[in-house]
C-alpha cells in the first residue's frame, strides 16, 4: 500500500487503464456535442464509421441491433451512381429525429437507421405466445390448422428494457458545389439565387454521372450519429463499460478553474491537480489518507476525457429579464398611444382642408406630435438588464411609425403649413 501511494504522489499508475467512451469519441467524432446523457457528432467515411462502431460496442461491452431503417430506392445501384436524377438535395434537413445542420454543402439523404440496445424492449411476441395464439384461433376456426407441438428449448430472453436508442442518418455531399460562406451577399435574395444557380449544376453534374459510368462525381459519405454515452444503458447482466471519468468534487472543481484559466494540457494539469490534493484537499481532511482512491487522483487519460466532455457539452444560455414595467405600464407605451391618437386625429382632419377651422385643429395636431417627439428624444433611455453569460443589452427601439415621424418632423415651422403645402 506504501508503495502504490508513492506512486501516486508521483503521477504514476500501475493499474492497467479501460478505454472510456469518450476517448473513442475524441478519435472518431468531428463537431461532437454533449446534450444530457446523448453526444451527436458526424463521421466521414464508410469504413472509418463501421470502425467506429466496432471500437464503441466493445468499449461499452454491448452492442446495437437495427430497430428501424430505411434507404432510397436507388441504394441497390453500385457506389458510384447511387444518386440517381430524382434525388432531392438539400442544404439542411430537419425532419425527423436527427437533424443535420447547414454547412454551406449541399447533400442527398441516403439511409437513415435506428438501433437499440441487445438487452432493449421486448418488441415481439415470443415462440411461446405465437403458438398461444395459434391454439386459440385454431379452437375458434376449424379451417385454421393447430400448431405443431415440438419439444422446444426454454429459452429466457435476453430483453431488460435497456432505454439506450441510437440514431444514424447517412448523407452524400458534394463539396465541389458547396456555397462561398466568406462571400458578402447585399439581400437574402441573392444567396437564395446562388443556391438555385448551384443547385441547378449538381443536378445536372449528377445527371450527366449517371448517363456516363466514367464521368465520376466527387462525393463525401458522412454520417450523422446521435449515440447514447454508457450512463444510459440500465439492466444489463453486466455492467456497461467505457464509463466516463470518476473524479472527486473538490478536484473536479480546481480542473474547471484551470480550463477557465486557458490550461489545457492534460499532462500540466495531472501535475498542478496532484500537487493541490496533496497540499490543500489531503490537509484539509487528513481521513483522505487512503490512496488507493484515483477519484483524488485522476490520471492523465482521465483528465483528457474530462477536458474533452467539458469542451462538448453543450452550456444551456439561461435569460433572466427584470423589467422595471410591464408593456402597458411603460412609458414609451403611453408616447406612442398619444403619438397614435395624434396622427389619427391629423388623418381625419386631413379630410376636410377647405374649413379652415379644420386646417387650425391640423396644425394643433401637428404641434403634440412634434412636442411629444422632443420630449422623447431628450429623456434618457431606459435599459433592461438581460442576464445572459454577464453581458447587458438596451432594449430594442420604438417602433417604425415613432423612428419615421422623427426623421419627418425635424426641422418643421408651423408656418409652413398651409393648405397647398398639405
Amino acid at each position: 500500500m506504501e508503495n502504490q501511494a508513492q506512486l501516486h504522489h508521483a503521477g504514476v499508475v500501475t493499474l492497467e487503464e479501460q478505454k472510456s467512451v469518450y476517448s473513442v469519441l475524441a478519435t472518431y467524432f468531428n463537431n461532437a456535442e454533449k446534450v444530457g446523457m446523448y453526444v451527436k457528432g458526424h463521421v466521414d467515411g464508410e469504413d472509418t464509421f463501421e470502425m467506429f462502431m466496432k471500437e464503441f460496442n466493445e468499449v461499452c461491452k454491448t452492442k446495437f441491433i437495427v430497430r428501424t431503417s430505411w434507404r432510397k430506392a436507388a441504394s441497390n445501384l453500385p457506389r458510384r451512381s447511387r444518386y440517381g436524377k430524382s434525388e432531392r438535395i438539400y442544404w439542411e434537413y430537419n425532419s425527423g429525429n436527427l437533424e443535420v445542420p447547414f454547412t454551406g454543402v449541399p447533400f442527398v439523404v441516403r439511409s437513415c437507421l435506428t438501433k437499440h440496445c441487445q438487452f432493449g424492449s421486448h418488441y415481439y411476441k415470443t415462440t411461446a405466445e405465437r403458438l398461444a395464439k395459434q391454439v386459440r384461433d385454431s379452437a375458434s376456426n376449424s379451417s385454421v390448422a393447430p400448431p405443431e407441438l415440438k419439444k422446444r428449448r426454454n429459452k429466457p430472453t435476453k430483453k431488460r428494457d435497456c432505454p439506450a436508442i441510437m440514431h444514424i442518418r447517412e448523407v452524400v455531399m458534394f463539396p465541389d458545389f458547396s456555397l462561398d460562406l466568406e462571400r458578402m451577399f447585399e439581400t437574402k435574395y441573392h444567396v437564395r439565387q446562388e443556391k438555385t444557380n448551384l443547385i441547378l449544376k449538381l443536378k445536372q453534374a449528377i445527371a450527366a454521372a449517371s448517363s456516363d459510368l466514367n464521368n465520376s462525381l466527387n462525393g463525401l459519405q458522412r454520417f450523422y450519429v446521435n449515440l447514447p454515452l454508457p450512463e444510459v444503458h440500465m439492466g444489463h447482466p453486466m455492467p456497461c463499460g467505457g464509463l466516463g471519468p470518476n473524479i472527486h468534487p473538490a478536484v473536479a472543481a480546481k480542473i474547471d478553474e484551470l480550463l477557465s484559466l486557458g490550461i489545457y494540457d492534460a499532462r500540466h494539469v495531472r501535475v498542478i491537480v496532484h500537487d493541490h490534493v496533496r497540499e490543500v484537499v489531503l490537509k484539509q481532511n487528513p481521513e483522505l489518507m487512503s490512496f488507493n482512491q484515483l477519484i483524488y487522483y485522476p490520471t492523465e487519460h482521465q483528465i483528457a476525457d474530462y477536458i474533452y466532455i467539458s469542451s462538448i457539452t453543450v452550456k444551456p444560455t439561461i435569460i433572466v429579464e427584470n423589467d422595471e414595467f410591464t408593456e402597458s405600464e411603460t412609458p414609451e407605451a403611453g408616447i406612442k398611444g398619444e403619438m397614435e391618437g395624434s396622427i389619427n386625429e391629423l388623418m381625419g382632419l386631413l379630410q376636410n382642408l377647405e374649413d379652415g377651422d379644420a386646417l387650425l385643429k391640423a396644425k394643433d395636431s401637428v404641434e403634440k406630435i412634434i412636442k411629444t417627439v422632443k420630449r422623447k428624444t431628450s429623456e434618457p433611455v431606459k435599459k433592461r438588464k438581460r442576464s445572459c453569460l454577464g453581458e447587458e443589452e438596451n432594449d430594442e427601439p420604438l417602433t417604425e411609425v415613432v423612428i419615421y415621424q422623427q426623421k419627418d418632423v425635424t426641422g418643421i415651422s408651423l408656418e409652413d403649413i398651409t393648405p397647398e403645402a398639405l
